[in-house]
């Protein structure tokens, strides 16, 4: 008998924006230290997906909201061959709306955002990860680190959070939405995504932020504004606002076990109409950090998210006029009120006896037109690896950014690229 689930409150928004210059798909990997054997790899999938049924599904659609369907095809392992993120076709892959791929040391899992945020995703690349090396010989102690393919599925992994969590409290109004400053360039031809990668200490990132009195995050996303400031805004009229977007895991704050989605999204923004600074830039992030990260305005943005679902003469609006709706207010809301993303999946832990074959993770999160150049962050055997994904041609607010970060760090940086969209 098959096993339906309903799309949890965030999801229901990605099956209708979604499409090609907007993928809604992002990709967590993990690069080992020897090349990968993918008959293993595919072994270590199949004995996997078993623990996570939720995230191995077909989406179906009903009459007033999509639904997801049990999908017991297998998830065939693919050698990466194309750019990063790119839209999922499930008629291509067995009607799933996740893949796993693979190239030279790298395992990458890249997932529909209608399924799960980067914490769901990362837990299942770690048990495929896990398998993968206990299939190679290796002898690992999970450490309570891993969700183990024949431990228990518990209930509280497939529930709505936002649903749950959300207290019924009354919030206020959303303030007036401000339209953000637009990061202009020429698209990469042909289309795709490329990634710019920089790899340094993470426990060097973490004394120099704190020497500023930030975080990590509170600092990057600083140094994001501040890149973006330098390179677009210096010589023109300094009258738009900057600002970054930034997903919150409400996991952190809310007692919740879900590896469906669940997290927020915070807007942190600059006015340019004045000489800024980075350090100008930095004490209003850590300001607006810090209000915006709080319980109660929090609990507030869980309300909000969850009105439309609860509103009864909305209820049963058919499917389609839901989803036109939805990406009439993604169109003039979200993307009109930020100018990028910076998401930081934070630090990834994983067994002591795995480091051993693991060099470091990665994190890629898709651009769309009206943000076509963003950035996520995450740290794994103490090296931060921070990714921008772009789909124009110009370099010059990345350039900006890693140049600045080493000169006022004095930490080394690596870095990579894909070279998508460059000229031979």
């Amino acid at each position: 008998m098959d096993t339906y689930y309903m799309l949890d409150n965030a999801a229901k928004l990605f099956p209708a924006v979604a499409n090609s210059s907007n993928s809604a798909t992002f990709r967590v990997s993990i690069i080992l230290k020897e090349r990968i054997d993918p008959a293993l790899l595919q072994n270590a999938v199949d004995i996997s997906v078993k623990r996570f049924p939720m995230l191995c599904v077909k989406i179906r659609k009903g009459l007033f909201w999509n639904f997801f369907d049990e999908n017991k095809m297998i998830l065939l392992v693919q050698k990466e061959s194309k750019y990063p993120c790119h839209d999922i076709h499930p008629h291509q892959n067995h009607g799933h709306f996740l893949r796993v791929l693979y190239f030279q040391k790298r395992i990458s899992l890249e997932v529909f955002h209608a399924l799960t945020d980067g914490t769901g995703a990362l837990e299942f690349l770690k048990t495929i990860v896990y398998e993968y090396l206990i299939l190679s010989g290796r002898k690992i102690e999970a450490q309570n680190l891993i969700r183990l393919p024949e431990s228990m599925i518990s209930k509280y992994e497939m529930e709505d959070s936002y649903l749950k969590y959300d207290r019924g409290i009354k919030y206020s109004k959303e303030e007036k939405l401000k339209k953000a400053f637009r990061i202009e360039g020429t698209p990469l031809e042909p289309f795709g995504h490329n990634v710019i990668q920089g790899v340094l200490s993470a426990s060097g990132m973490n004394q120099a932020a704190k020497q500023k009195n930030a975080t990590i995050t509170e600092y990057l996303v600083a140094l994001f504004l501040y890149s973006i400031y330098a390179q677009n805004m210096r010589y023109g009229i300094y009258h738009d606002i900057i600002t970054i977007a930034v997903p919150v895991n409400l996991r952190k704050k809310f007692p919740s076990k879900t590896l469906r989605n669940f997290f927020c999204v915070i807007y942190i923004s600059v006015p340019a109409r004045q000489e800024l600074n980075f350090e100008k830039i930095l004490a209003e992030v850590v300001c607006q950090m810090k209000e915006k990260t709080k319980q109660e305005f929090l609990e507030r943005a869980i309300a909000e998210n969850v009105r439309l679902e609860k509103n009864l003469m909305v209820k049963f609006v058919p499917l389609f006029i839901k989803q036109f709706i939805l990406k009439l207010s993604f169109k003039n809301r979200a993307e009109k009120r930020r100018t990028a993303t910076l998401t930081n999946l934070g630090n990834i832990l994983v067994p002591e006896e795995m480091k051993k074959d693991i060099d470091f993770g990665e994190a890629i999160l898709y651009p769309t037109i009206n943000s076509p150049v963003n950035c996520s962050i995450l740290s794994m055997n103490d090296k931060l690896n921070i990714t921008f994904t772009r789909n124009i041609a110009e370099t010059d607010i990345i350039r900006y950014f890693f140049r600045f970060l080493a000169d006022e760090t004095g930490l080394d940086i690596t870095v990579y690229s894909n070279d998508w969209g460059m000229e031979e």
